[in-house]
């Protein structure tokens, strides 16, 4: 499913997963769960979300393990600036 025509995803993103979804359909779905449907784009600053608070923090690390594979350092997620910063992260190499 693609972001709403204004770019932007939030609270029409629900639904379930299928397979041929590409990471950043999948990020950007999990993320507007975890944001509670708060409107967002890649390049929205995570100090300016509402809703990006330690819950969230720690409801994404576990996500990025679940659906992505990754044990992140939470000092990485902290330091991230942007949505698009935490999508770096969960699909980086090594």
């Amino acid at each position: 499913m693609p972001p709403h025509p204004s770019g932007h995803w939030g609270a029409g993103m629900k639904g379930t997963i299928k397979m041929s979804e590409s990471k950043q359909e999948l990020f950007m779905k999990r993320m507007a769960k975890i944001l509670n449907g708060e409107d967002f784009t890649m390049e929205s600053e995570l100090n300016y979300l509402e809703n990006w608070d330690s819950l969230a923090s720690v409801d994404f690390l576990g996500m990025a393990d679940e659906d992505f594979g990754k044990e992140l350092d939470p000092m990485d997620v902290r330091m991230a600036g942007t949505i698009g910063d935490l999508f770096e992260l969960v699909t980086k190499e090594g």
